[in-house]
């Protein structure tokens, strides 16, 4: 940090900051990696940057046990797709992204999914957006129309390995434990990860406990 603020040029800068980011994560620390990140995005300013920011500070907020951590990792998040999306408007990526940070942290989530569901009437193929109404239909206990659209998702991108983890998910959450444990071994046999392949054999051995 004291070598950052030595530099002027703001491409060095977010490039500092960047390793910043990559040492905090290597330490376990995503909110700090996720911080270091932005701080980053915000030295060049560009859409490409302040996107991978907020996506890594939604993903450090639900990995938060700390409410008030997650509040403000939340509002970060916000506030920092909210930015991409108005310097890139035509990128669907970051619409998508956004209307999901809209619908985790706003007292108003249908206009996130609703954004979500454009999405998806104007570009019916388009993952990210799929994938985020999938998951979401899990969270709100909508177990079939997960099930559909995380399978219609693999029969479009059969090499996309979240769409089995999460179709896994849901087929254990409706009690066909057979269906999830074939779903998860495909999403390990599509994920090279150590270390995912023990998370998810942890996951498949609660499930079997008799």
């Amino acid at each position: 940090e004291n070598a950052i603020e030595t530099l002027t040029n703001p491409e060095q800068r977010a490039m500092m900051y960047e390793g910043l980011s990559a040492f905090w994560n290597k330490k376990g620390l995503p909110a700090a990696s996720a911080l270091s990140r932005l701080y980053g995005a915000r030295q060049t300013g560009s859409s490409s940057a302040l996107h991978a920011a907020g996506s890594m500070l939604m993903h450090a907020a639900e990995l938060s046990t700390d409410s008030n951590i997650q509040k403000f990792l939340f509002g970060e998040s916000l506030e920092t797709l909210q930015r991409a999306s108005k310097l890139d408007s035509t990128n669907l990526d970051i619409q998508a992204d956004w209307a999901r940070a809209v619908v985790l942290t706003s007292a108003n989530p249908m206009e996130g999914i609703m954004r979500l569901r454009n999405i998806t009437q104007n570009e019916p193929r388009h993952l990210r957006a799929n994938y985020h109404l999938a998951r979401m239909a899990i969270t709100s206990g909508q177990l079939p129309k997960a099930v559909a659209r995380f399978r219609q998702i693999i029969e479009w991108y059969p090499a996309y390995p979240d769409a089995y983890l999460g179709l896994g998910e849901a087929y254990h959450e409706m009690g066909n434990s057979d269906s999830a444990l074939y779903y998860l071994n495909q999403y390990k046999g599509l994920v090279p990860d150590p270390e995912l392949h023990q998370q998810v054999d942890e996951y498949i051995r609660q499930f079997q406990k008799p």
